[in-house]
Formats: C-alpha cells, structure tokens, sequence
C-alpha cells in the first residue's frame, strides 16, 4: 500500500501541456544604503550585486518540468527571447518559435 502511494506521488505524469505567454527576465539586486540627503527625503545607496533570473512563462515551464514529462511553449522568435530561452530554460522542454 505504501509503496503504491509512493509511485503515484513521485511519478511523473505524461500528459502533455503547452505554456503560452511572454519570457521576462527579472533582475534581483542587493544593495547598501550610503545615507539620506538633508534637503530632499531621496536615499542615496550603492549597487553590491545584481543577478538575472528567468520570470515570466520560464518560471512555470521550469517549475512542471519536474511535475511533468511533456511540456511544451511557443515563442516569437528574436534574438532576446532566443538568448534568455537558451540561458533561462530547462532543456527538457520542447520548444516552438514563430
């Protein structure tokens, strides 16, 4: 009964799905905080470090990949969505370009 439950749980499921929608790189960064001006209400800070990561529809594609075996997305094609797909995106998904 166990082992039973185990399999359908941890199992990956074959149906297939087809994820639409636009690619978005988001930019995390972590920053210091130097002061604030005596005349204005502005802050004033310092860039430590910035990461990329890929938002958007590779977020959920990357995610049901572990879910799921068959996951497909339709892109346009262009140079950016073509550099952040190739850098962003797990190379299990099957990808169609426009």
């Amino acid at each position: 009964m166990i082992l039973k439950l185990k399999n359908i749980l941890f199992e990956k499921n074959k149906l297939k799905n087809l994820i639409l929608g636009e690619p978005i790189l988001d930019r995390h960064t972590t920053v210091t905080v130097n002061g604030r001006s005596q005349k204005t209400n502005a802050i004033s800070s310092s860039i430590v470090n910035s990461k990329d990561y890929g938002g958007g529809t590779m977020l959920p594609i990357n995610f049901l990949n572990e879910f799921y075996e068959n996951i497909e997305t339709i892109f346009f094609n262009n140079s950016f969505n073509k550099t952040i797909f190739n850098k962003y995106l797990s190379n299990k998904t099957k990808v169609h370009i426009i």
